[in-house]
């Protein structure tokens, strides 16, 4: 292997690895943002399953009210 292709390799490696990096920290927002997202909507997910049961509830029966 000559000199010129070990550095040709490294710089090649070097370079992916910046770009990764890149890549990575204009990702990192967005990412957070959807995060925050899903856990707002599973908490609401959470709330109207809690309210459903509660209507449920206040119906006496435990079955499905028919329509």
């Amino acid at each position: 292997m000559t000199t010129g292709y070990v550095l040709a390799m490294i710089g090649f490696v070097g370079g992916v690895v910046v770009l990764l990096v890149l890549v990575a920290t204009l990702l990192m927002p967005p990412l957070r943002r959807f995060t925050h997202a899903r856990a707002a909507l599973r908490r609401t997910m959470r709330s109207e399953v809690a309210a459903l049961r509660a209507i449920r509830h206040a119906r006496g029966s435990g079955a499905s009210p028919s329509t």
